[in-house]
């Protein structure tokens, strides 16, 4: 079996705690905005350097 060459990784996923709540107890024209605002911050804050692969919902997929 010919050898496999392995290398780190790491993973990282952020999501908004309490989003469902949020998103049905407030009007759309406001949660829209926040919510777009919350997940600039949380994407602006990668200090790791991360590679950003994926915004789904309330969830940030970081890959490194």
């Amino acid at each position: 079996m010919p050898e496999v060459a392995q290398q780190q990784a790491f993973f990282f996923m952020q999501d908004i705690s309490g989003f469902i709540k949020f998103i049905t107890e407030t009007e759309i024209k406001h949660n829209t905005q926040l919510i777009k605002q919350l997940l600039g911050i949380i994407v602006d804050a990668n200090n790791l350097n991360l590679e950003l692969q994926k915004i789904d919902g309330d969830a940030v997929f970081f890959f490194g």
